[in-house]
């Protein structure tokens, strides 16, 4: 008989739990399938980790577009000032 290690359940499980927290704090579907692509990639040892990583994923997400629409302002205010 072979034994079957748990640990890939468990960390499945954990990543589990953690969309599960994400969503609770009212991160939409849309995004969090998204996150959980990129969570999916690590190897925690709990939920609380792969919390604190997709919310530093959502933060890093955030800032990338607020940097985005700036970058869109400023040529649309350049052009109209030429």
């Amino acid at each position: 008989m072979t034994n079957i290690s748990s640990a890939p359940t468990a960390v499945n499980n954990y990543l589990s739990d953690a969309m599960l927290a994400l969503e609770a704090l009212g991160y939409s579907k849309k995004n969090l399938r998204k996150i959980e692509k990129k969570l999916s990639a690590f190897d925690f040892a709990g939920v609380d980790e792969y919390v604190k990583q997709g919310l530093k994923i959502i933060n890093e997400c955030i800032i990338d577009r607020k940097e985005e629409i700036m970058e869109d302002r400023m040529v649309s205010a350049s052009q109209k000032f030429w």
